[in-house]
């Protein structure tokens, strides 16, 4: 039931129980005012979830086709990811920048963000995954911060690995190891982005990232997803066991 639903329902029998309903509010220490101001910050707290689920693409990234006898690349079905809206699902080559990752351009001028790079591997460990990345992105120097949480608000909180600078334009590097994969994901800023246009998006970068699943439950994500109305399903995949929840 929805909270204002239920705030309608309590006023209601309030008026019909009168002073007996008050005085149990008050043996049990709970007013209606307090049950009101809980309801009000829960349905506060389901707009900003629907204002975040907008923020991000319907449907997760697609992947490049795992070449024959390639023990190191992912499948499709090994990877699902949700961008920010405004980001190209479709994954390119990124041309002559010659980067070891995906590209998924913006398709939007206004957005603080000309594109992400993806890139995922499975027998690398994670510090020689990263050194080759930042290598590969000009940011060999560049300091760690500290890691990032997020996907409390999904129930499934996961840790990053986080790189940025102060640099004008410098990228924002995030990186994950899990069911044997190493992921990095890298937005970068659009040209003359601004300090205050990127720090808004921050909240919503960290909604994208908490969508990030591999393996067996990216698997399982891609299987058991309705598509978003107006687009034509994913191909069904096989889900694999799952090895249980995932872990840093």
């Amino acid at each position: 039931m929805r909270p204002f639903s239920c705030i309608c329902l309590v006023r209601k029998f309030v008026r019909s129980a009168g002073p007996l309903v008050l005085l149990a509010a008050a043996l049990v220490g709970c007013s209606l005012s307090d049950y009101e101001r809980a309801m009000d910050a829960q349905q506060l707290r389901m707009d900003y979830m629907d204002e975040l689920e907008k923020a991000v693409t319907a449907e997760p990234i697609t992947w490049p086709p795992k070449k024959e006898g390639d023990k190191t690349a992912l499948s499709q079905s090994e990877i699902f990811f949700r961008p920010l809206a405004g980001i190209s699902t479709t994954w390119e080559k990124p041309g002559a920048e010659k980067l070891p990752l995906n590209r998924y351009r913006s398709t939007v001028k206004s957005l603080a963000f000309k594109d992400v790079l993806v890139n995922a591997a499975k027998t690398k460990t994670l510090e020689e995954f990263k050194k080759d990345t930042l290598k590969a992105l000009g940011m060999s120097n560049s300091p760690p911060k500290p890691k990032l949480e997020v996907g409390k608000e999904l129930g499934e909180p996961m840790e990053f690995e986080f790189y940025h600078d102060d640099r004008a334009g410098s990228p924002y590097v995030y990186f994950r190891s899990d069911q044997a994969c190493q992921v990095a994901i890298v937005y970068r800023p659009a040209q003359g982005a601004t300090a205050g246009a990127l720090k808004q998006m921050e909240p919503i970068i960290n909604y994208s990232l908490a969508t990030l699943a591999l393996g067996p439950m990216a698997n399982k994500k891609i299987a058991t997803r309705k598509p978003a109305p107006g687009t034509k399903p994913a191909p069904k995949t096989n889900v694999a066991p799952s090895t249980g929840s995932a872990s840093s």
